[in-house]
């Protein structure tokens, strides 16, 4: 009977550490430790638990500390545009002036030299297209010859300091100037530069010396109603022969 009872307060005593050893590994007292659970909100980063911080710089890039939490940078995220500022897709916003896209771009690229007035690139003699071609060569590459407007635009805001002095480049006019009636036309730019003889035609040009630009234009009426003809070239200093200048390059026009 002795026995009996001891037995039984033996199996009674293994249950009971049994049921204790039990209760404990799931409190987390078995040596594993769960893993933190986050909380992902669009925009608003995770919380405070997961993501605890002081300043941004515990936070990483795109994040800030907002709040002793870690949120994502509303300015990383492409924020809001307005005003030609950038949209939230990183779309770039225009304002309704025409000129908001225009802020801040260069209007010059470069320069290509040793052009006659006959233009040719790559072996092609195709006049304003083998100036296109020519200015798309450069590297960064340009998209055309500049014209007179955008010349003297860019001379304007110091695009061309440091185009050499001595340099003398080709003036493509088709727009009037003050001191001149005229809006330049064929015999002005030497047969759209496919000419380069003295005879018929001229090509208007731009030098800078000493530091400043001066152009030389044909002053009074048009040649000859504009075309190329008796007259139009020799004696003059817009020859079209025996010279060679520099092309200048733009960028694509800013509308």
């Amino acid at each position: 009977m002795r026995k009996l009872a001891a037995i039984g307060f033996l199996a009674l005593g293994f249950g009971v550490v049994a049921a204790c050893g039990s209760n404990s590994g799931s409190s987390g007292t078995s040596g594993v430790t769960p893993a933190p659970t986050t909380t992902s909100t669009t925009g608003g980063g995770t919380d405070a638990s997961a993501n605890p911080c002081n300043t941004n710089a515990d936070c990483g890039p795109g994040r800030i500390c907002e709040g002793k939490v870690c949120k994502t940078d509303p300015a990383a995220d492409g924020g809001s545009g307005s005003d030609g500022g950038t949209g939230s897709d990183g779309s770039i916003s225009l304002d309704a002036s025409p000129d908001a896209n225009c802020l801040g771009k260069p209007i010059y690229r470069g320069m290509y030299n040793g052009m006659n007035a006959k233009w040719t690139f790559a072996g092609t003699t195709n006049g304003i297209a083998s100036g296109v071609d020519a200015c798309k060569s450069l590297v960064p590459a340009g998209d055309h010859p500049c014209d007179y407007e955008e010349i003297k635009a860019a001379i304007a805001k110091g695009e061309l300091a440091d185009v050499p002095d001595g340099t003398t480049f080709w003036v493509h006019r088709s727009t009037p100037d003050p001191d001149n009636t005229n809006n330049g036309g064929p015999n002005l730019r030497c047969n759209e530069w496919k000419y380069n003889t003295n005879d018929i035609c001229r090509g208007e040009f731009g030098t800078k010396a000493g530091g400043a630009f001066t152009f030389d234009l044909h002053k009074g009426a048009l040649i000859n109603g504009g075309l190329c003809g008796a007259g139009a070239g020799g004696g003059v200093t817009q020859k079209c022969g025996g010279v060679t200048r520099s092309v200048l390059c733009c960028n694509p026009k800013c509308i």
